[in-house]
């Protein structure tokens, strides 16, 4: 299945935000869900699911960010995230469009001292079960960052891994709360969600600052 506004649709109206794909599609077993962060990447991916048998949606959303072609996506491997970027005190698994907003609010955080990892949550089920679990023995915090509904994401699919499997959880879900979300210009709706870059790491760096 190839499932196009996948994230908020903008201008195109109130009733084309594709923010609830993930939630629904993902408790149907043996369905596999997929983000992609670049064209690129959707190319790979496309070519994987036409190799199996079962069930896959790929989520797309409505354009490519720019930045993504300044990491080019090597391959695609169902349940293995990318880590695009190292970081020590704090990881931003983030996913789908909004791997963009995390580059921008590392570079933000590194400005205030803090090094972030940007880590492509690009399999939303079957998740990276391996990556979690050194994030969770690591001792790094890290949030995760979606333009989809927060119930039922990729961030509640974490948490209840984590919760299942005695493991560290998420410091902080960055998602779209339980409202249904205006007409708008794309950038000032992620805007008003706190899903920019900039609210990103401020958000963030508050939450550091209290915990130091």
């Amino acid at each position: 299945f190839l499932v196009d506004r996948a994230a908020m649709g903008g201008e195109d109206g109130a009733t084309h935000h594709g923010v609830y794909g993930a939630n629904f599609m993902r408790q149907m077993p043996h369905m596999q869900v997929f983000n992609p962060r670049s064209i690129q990447e959707m190319a790979w991916m496309i070519r994987w699911a036409l190799s199996q048998d079962g069930p896959c949606a790929i989520r797309y959303p409505k354009a490519e960010h720019s930045l993504m072609r300044s990491y080019p996506c090597k391959g695609f491997s169902p349940g293995k995230w990318e880590e695009l970027e190292k970081g020590q005190d704090i990881a931003l698994v983030a996913t789908g469009t909004m791997v963009a907003e995390a580059f921008m609010a590392r570079q933000l955080l590194r400005e205030r001292g803090h090094r972030a990892a940007v880590i492509n949550a690009s399999s939303i089920k079957p998740l990276d079960f391996s990556l979690i679990k050194r994030l969770s023995d690591s001792g790094i915090a890290y949030a995760v960052i979606e333009e989809q509904a927060l119930m039922g994401g990729l961030g509640s699919a974490i948490g209840e891994y984590c919760i299942q499997e005695g493991l560290r959880a998420p410091e902080h879900i960055f998602a779209i709360p339980d409202r249904f979300i205006t007409q708008g210009q794309h950038s000032e709706l992620i805007g008003e969600l706190g899903l920019r870059g900039e609210d990103i790491a401020c958000e963030i760096a508050g939450r550091m600052a209290k915990t130091a």
